[in-house]
């Protein structure tokens, strides 16, 4: 059985201070722990309909 991992699209934002500074990715923990509970939330109803 082959089995892939999932795509995980983590909410973020790049910022800089000016046209000449590098982007600075910025990344809210909030919505970030949101994102890999729902996740996990998923991958329990796919796995649960495999079983079926």
């Amino acid at each position: 059985m082959v089995r892939y991992a999932p795509l995980i699209l983590i909410p973020a934002s790049l910022e800089r201070a000016s046209a000449a500074a590098r982007f600075r990715l910025r990344v809210e923990k909030a919505k970030v722990k949101e994102t890999v509970k729902n996740v996990g939330n998923s991958l329990k109803k796919v796995e649960a309909s495999l079983e079926k």
